[in-house]
């Protein structure tokens, strides 16, 4: 790589410039399976839906860390092998500004392999999130 470091605070979802020419010195060539700078941009408003959606307050996400990994070619029905291809590896924290790109990486992803998004929360939001999704369920009495 020529150089371009991301910050110790990370690279703003903002600077088109910076971080297109970052993605441009990892991905090289490859172009189809992995990230552009606009997808990952996307990649983190889907991040930020999908707490809003857990019910993440607005002032509970600084801090929080999540990972992309890019997907891979549609699964082949015939052949005894599976093809890797170049995606992207991508980790993001929360502040209270936004997103930032934190490290970015050129991964081998392979057919069938869907996008993975893993979002790591403080434990207290966690049980929240936990106890949110089960407040409307209660066991079934079975009849012995």
């Amino acid at each position: 790589m020529s150089g371009i470091i991301i910050p110790k605070n990370g690279l703003k979802l903002n600077n088109e410039e910076i971080g297109s020419q970052l993605l441009k010195e990892i991905n090289g060539r490859s172009s189809k399976w992995t990230y552009s700078w606009s997808d990952l941009r996307g990649c983190a408003a889907d991040i930020e839906r999908l707490l809003e959606d857990a019910g993440v307050a607005i002032s509970n996400r600084p801090g929080v860390i999540a990972t992309v990994r890019s997907h891979g070619p549609e699964k082949k029905r015939f052949g005894g092998y599976s093809n890797s291809v170049n995606g992207t590896h991508a980790t993001f924290r929360r502040y209270r500004d936004g997103w930032r790109l934190m490290a970015v990486a050129k991964v081998m992803v392979y057919d069938g392999q869907h996008r993975d998004i893993k979002i790591s929360v403080p434990k207290h939001e966690y049980e929240a999130i936990q106890k949110r999704a089960v407040e409307f369920f209660a066991v079934a009495k079975v009849a012995a």
